[in-house]
Parts: C-alpha cells; sequence; structure tokens
C-alpha cells in the first residue's frame, strides 16, 4: 500500500514536471507555430481526423470515462484559481484580433454549411424538449 502510495505521487511529481515542461514550451513562440502546424497537418489528414472522430466517439461512450470526465470537468469549474486562468486566457483570446478574426470566420463558414446548421438546430429542439420535461 505505502510503495503504490508512493508511486502514484512520484508519478503526480512527474505529471507535474511534465505539465510544467509543456506549460514552458508553449509559451515559446516558436514551438506553438511547430505546434500548431502539425495539428493543422493531422488534421487535415482524413485517415487521422477519422482515427481521431473514432476515438472521441468511443470515449463518449464509454460510461466510465463519461463519469471521470463530468466529474473533472465539475472540480475544474469549483477550483478559483482554474476558473480565474480559464477567465483570463478567454480575455486574452478575445482581445487578440487574429483570433477574433478566425472565430468569425469560422462562425460564417458554420453559419453557412447546411449540415451544421441542421445539427444546431437539432441541438436546440433537444435541449428545449429536455428544458421542458424539468419545468413541468
Amino acid at each position: 500500500l505505502a510503495a503504490a502510495r508512493r508511486r502514484r505521487r512520484e508519478n503526480g511529481e512527474v505529471r507535474a514536471r511534465e505539465n510544467e515542461a509543456k506549460r514552458l514550451r508553449r509559451l515559446n513562440p516558436e514551438v506553438r507555430e511547430r505546434e500548431t502546424e502539425a495539428q493543422r497537418l493531422r488534421r487535415e489528414n482524413p485517415a487521422v481526423r477519422e482515427r481521431e472522430n473514432e476515438a472521441q466517439r468511443l470515449r463518449r461512450e464509454d460510461p466510465v470515462v463519461r463519469e471521470r470526465e463530468t466529474e473533472a470537468q465539475r472540480l475544474r469549474r469549483e477550483d478559483p484559481a482554474v476558473r480565474e486562468r480559464e477567465n483570463e486566457a478567454q480575455r486574452l483570446r478575445r482581445e487578440d484580433p487574429a483570433v477574433r478574426e478566425r472565430e468569425t470566420e469560422a462562425q460564417r463558414l458554420r453559419r453557412e454549411d447546411p449540415a451544421v446548421r441542421e445539427r444546431e438546430n437539432e441541438a436546440q429542439r433537444l435541449r428545449r424538449a429536455i428544458g421542458n420535461l424539468f419545468h413541468r
């Protein structure tokens, strides 16, 4: 038991160091540029996109994963430091003209895509139906 606890603590420390290293890498503009380029290439590769979508679908359908994710989200939402960081990141993104430009462009494309519009209408209809169930 003590060995397992020590391993978990060591793993936590390793994870903390790795996260810190990742954070520092992300702050480096050259690294960020390379990573966004790699992400763009991956996104544009249909086989990769298909695999990622399939993996995401499987994760979404796994009740254990879903439970863990909702728990993690709840904990993140309740952590004031996390909320503060997320709000700050969002504020910085909103103030960045390039990001704002990309977001408005993405929104325009989404609005013009009939499949997306159809999915959004369906999602809204379901949300309304769920809301009606709870307000009876």
